[in-house]
Parts: C-alpha cells; sequence; structure tokens
C-alpha cells in the first residue's frame, strides 16, 4: 500500500472510530405539530504547542425538519454544510460542502410499548477529498478533544433499524432497544476508492424516575463493529464500547435545570495489514481512551417570552496507545432565547473553551457561537 494511501486511511479509520458509536434515537412525540429549524454555528480552536500555533475555524448551516405523518408516527430530517479554513504554522487549509441527509421515520405500536425507527443516510456529502488540502482539515475536525458541528462530510448509502420496548416496573419507566446499522461503500479521498465501512449493532437500557418535579435517568449501551474493507481486503475493526449515562432534570413553570454525567469505555482497535508474501497481519492498538463527561446548565423562562440562563461542561479523556496523553477540556457558557407568537422561537448561545492536550504539551482555547430559529406549523 503507497504510503500516502496508508496515510489517509489511517485518517479515515480515527473518524469512523470516533462517529460509528452514533445510534440511531426513535421516540414518539404526541400531539407536536410539523417544525423546522435553520442553524448557524460559528466556532474557532487554536491549539499551541512547542511555539508552532494551528488555527481552525469552522461555520455550519445546520438544518433539522419534524414531520407527524399520523397518529403515532412521525418523521425527522436532518442535513448540516459547512465552510472550514485552518492555518498550520503559516500554511492554510481549507474544506468545505455538505453532508449526507439524514431521514428517519418512527412508530409505536401495541398501546406505545413497542417502537420500530427505520432511518436512512442518503449520499448528498462531499466524497473524494483532496490529499494536500483538503484531508489536514478533516483530521483536525476528527481530533476528539475539539468541538465542531460538522466533523465528517460524505459517507455511502446506509439504513439503521432500531427495535425498542418501553413498560412501567415498580414505579421506573424502563426502556431497552436493539439497532443495526449498514453502512455502504463510498470514496473518501482521491486515491482512495471502494472503502467500505463495518455495520455496527448496538444495545441500549434505560430507566427513568419521576419525583414531582424532577426527573433522574440512567441508560447503557454496548456497541458492537464489522470490520472496514478496502479493495476487497481488512484494513480495520473498531473495539467494542460500552458507554454508561445517568441525568437528572428539574422542570418548573419558569425554572428549568439539567445536568448529565457519562463515561465511555473503549477497548482496543485492530489494524490489518499486509507484508510483502501477502501474510495478513494484525495490530490492536487502543486509538481512543475513555472518557468521562458532565454537564449542567440552567433555564430561567420570563412571563414575557425571554429565557435565559448559563451552561458548563467538562471532558477528561484518558491517554490512547499511539503516544498521546490525556486531555482536559473546560466549556463555559450561556444562552438566551425569544418566543416569537405561538409559532417560533429564536436561540443565541456563547461557549468558551479552555484546556489542554497531550498531557499538557497542547494548551487549547476556543469560542463557539450559535444562533438558531424554529418556526412550527
Amino acid at each position: 500500500m503507497p504510503n500516502k494511501k496508508l496515510v489517509m486511511i489511517l485518517t479515515l479509520l480515527a473518524i469512523t472510530g470516533l462517529f460509528k458509536a452514533e445510534s440511531v434515537q426513535g421516540q414518539i412525540v404526541y400531539g407536536r405539530p410539523a417544525s423546522g429549524t435553520a442553524g448557524f454555528v460559528y466556532t474557532s480552536f487554536s491549539l499551541e504547542q512547542n511555539s508552532a500555533k494551528t488555527d481552525i475555524t469552522q461555520s455550519g448551516f445546520p438544518l433539522r425538519g419534524f414531520i407527524p405523518l399520523q397518529d403515532n408516527m412521525e418523521a425527522t430530517v436532518y442535513v448540516v454544510a459547512s465552510s472550514n479554513s485552518m492555518d498550520i504554522a503559516g500554511s492554510d487549509h481549507s474544506l468545505s460542502g455538505l453532508g449526507d441527509l439524514r431521514l428517519q421515520v418512527s412508530r409505536s405500536f401495541s398501546e406505545d410499548q413497542l417502537l420500530l425507527s427505520v432511518g436512512a443516510n442518503l449520499p448528498t456529502g462531499k466524497t473524494k477529498l483532496n490529499r494536500a488540502d483538503e484531508t489536514p482539515v478533516l483530521q483536525m475536525l476528527a481530533r476528539d478533544f475539539l468541538n465542531f458541528s460538522q466533523r465528517r462530510f460524505g459517507e455511502g448509502f446506509g439504513f439503521s433499524i432500531l427495535l425498542g420496548g418501553a413498560r412501567m416496573i415498580s414505579g421506573l419507566r424502563c426502556g431497552a432497544g436493539l439497532t443495526y446499522r449498514f453502512i455502504g461503500e463510498y470514496d473518501p479521498y482521491e486515491g482512495v476508492e471502494g472503502y467500505n465501512p463495518g455495520d455496527l449493532i448496538n444495545f441500549n437500557a434505560g430507566a427513568d424516575w419521576e419525583n414531582g418535579p424532577t426527573t433522574v435517568s440512567g441508560n447503557i449501551v454496548v456497541s458492537f463493529y464489522g470490520k472496514d474493507k478496502w479493495n476487497d481486503n481488512e484494513v480495520f475493526k473498531e473495539s467494542s464500547q460500552l458507554s454508561f449515562g445517568a441525568g437528572v432534570n428539574h422542570s418548573l413553570e419558569r425554572f428549568r435545570a439539567n445536568g448529565s454525567l457519562n463515561y465511555i469505555l473503549r477497548g482496543r482497535n485492530t489494524l490489518f495489514t499486509k507484508d510483502t508474501s501477502s501474510a495478513s497481519a494484525e495490530t490492536e492498538v487502543k486509538i481512543y481512551g475513555n472518557e468521562l463527561a458532565m454537564a449542567g446548565n440552567v433555564m430561567w423562562l420570563s412571563p414575557n417570552g425571554w429565557s435565559y440562563g448559563p451552561s458548563a461542561m467538562l471532558r477528561m479523556i484518558a491517554a490512547n496507545e499511539q503516544d498521546f496523553e490525556s486531555s482536559t477540556i473546560i466549556g463555559f457558557g450561556g444562552t438566551i432565547g425569544r418566543k416569537l407568537g405561538d409559532r417560533g422561537s429564536v436561540e443565541l448561545g456563547l461557549k468558551y473553551f479552555t484546556g489542554s492536550a497531550d498531557g499538557g504539551d497542547i494548551d487549547l482555547s476556543g469560542l463557539q457561537i450559535s444562533t438558531g430559529i424554529r418556526i412550527t406549523r
């Protein structure tokens, strides 16, 4: 395998390993009208290491739609586009384009105790990225200690199926679901054609308990991955992944507060290579460290339609097995919103990030400004 193609494949492995865990969600919201949301998210990060500086900015444009199809049945649609620019020690790079269009239809059965959700990934996003200008930007967007609204672009056609159920057990609202996601073949980079990511299966279970205005919840997700192939050769396999989550929500007429705690346990990934005699070799390495994340926010709701409140988050990512040490990221900011009559709302958010990566060798700072408008029918 030529060296330049190997570098691009390893970049792709990092991206697929980080994002294949995104499972399909399904939930019926009764009586909710059709709605659409358009947003703009500006994100900027600066990284400094040994007097070398990297600046990267992204202007993202997410669009979301919600359509009630009939009783107990709904559809959602999502797509995002972005423009990205990066300066690495005076060398400029850029990457702009559309992501894939994601559709999902959900239907409940048996007095709302069973749920079927079917999703589709339509390959509208940008593929065949060039190595010199666009690939370095994608590599930076994929860094696990950074926060961007769009971190991947085009993939192949894909679909997902979720089967789930829920019921009350001793005062607890319990649920469980099984998801299968097929990810089709596509051409991620110039010179890298026919890349076939492994499929995904995950199992999730959770429960929540209500006490007046307060809800406490917990969940666990176990994910399993198939082998990635390129030119009909196995090249990568993501390790199984175990995720734990807990949250608390307190909601009153004029005040809301939320808190969450998540821990992701990641194993070793497998890299498949062939030597000059075409013999296959396997190397196990942990590309992403385990991660602990905490977040919280409060919101005051005024009688005249305004809402406002602060938020904060903390992410701690352990070292991997590729000589990249631990990272710590702190984010804090706030949100202000305004209702637009009975059929719309606008929102403005501001968040500042600070922290370090690679055991303190990299100092990072960032800013994120988000705006959005939501219209209901």
